[in-house]
């Protein structure tokens, strides 16, 4: 089932590249389409064990309707997004050429369902947990929180899985373009403005609310 449309020079087919990048770019978005379209932005765990795509694991609160529609029957698509940027002709040697978007994303689709043992969960939270506080170099874990809160925290979400059935990985890079309109693209991005940071958007809203 295609989910995008992916010119064949900007489809990337090497399934560690695609991995990787799931791994990387590892909050993504969860959608479903029936009974109505809903999405949930979360972040997510892949278990490459399972072949041939893989496992996707992740979490909900159980208040949220999208987990109705983990059946293990109804398609499942998850979205993963990389780096994008805008493209300006300014910065190519090809004078007739015109402004793009260039942007790296992942499609897995699948049957998402909900999974109900509790030792599972707590193990998934755990890896899901060491992996971010590994990078951050922070180091937390949850052995600090009591057996009660530890409990009351698993019983207010839901687990759930998907095996991967199909992968499209869309790349669009400007790969295809000459040798000097891909090195003034590159030369021009390391120097362009960058997208806000989180700190920056929560400050700002912090400020909106009167809370700073």
């Amino acid at each position: 089932m295609e989910t995008i449309y992916i010119p064949e020079r900007h489809q990337e087919r090497d399934l560690e590249v695609i991995l990787s990048f799931m791994e990387e770019f590892s909050f993504a978005t969860v959608v479903t389409a029936s009974p109505g379209l809903w999405a949930s932005h979360i972040p997510l765990l892949l278990d490459r064990s399972v072949k041939p795509y893989g496992l996707i694991l992740g979490h909900l609160a159980k208040g949220n309707p999208q987990l109705a529609t983990f059946d293990g029957e109804q398609q499942t698509l998850i979205l993963f997004r990389g780096p994008h940027a805008y493209i300006s002709p300014a910065w190519y040697a090809t004078e007739q050429a015109v402004p793009t978007w260039n942007f790296a994303a992942v499609h897995a689709t699948g049957r998402a369902r909900t999974v109900s043992d509790p030792e599972r969960f707590e193990a998934f939270l755990t890896a899901l947990t060491a992996r971010h506080e590994s990078y951050e170099g922070t180091n937390w874990t949850m052995d600090g929180l009591t057996p009660t809160y530890k409990q009351n925290m698993l019983r207010g979400a839901q687990l759930f899985e998907m095996p991967i059935e199909n992968l499209e990985a869309k790349f669009k890079t400007g790969a295809e373009r000459s040798a000097e309109d891909r090195a003034g693209m590159l030369a021009a991005l390391a120097g362009s403005k960058r997208e806000r940071t989180m700190a920056e958007f929560m400050e700002l809203c912090y400020r909106r609310y009167g809370k700073l």
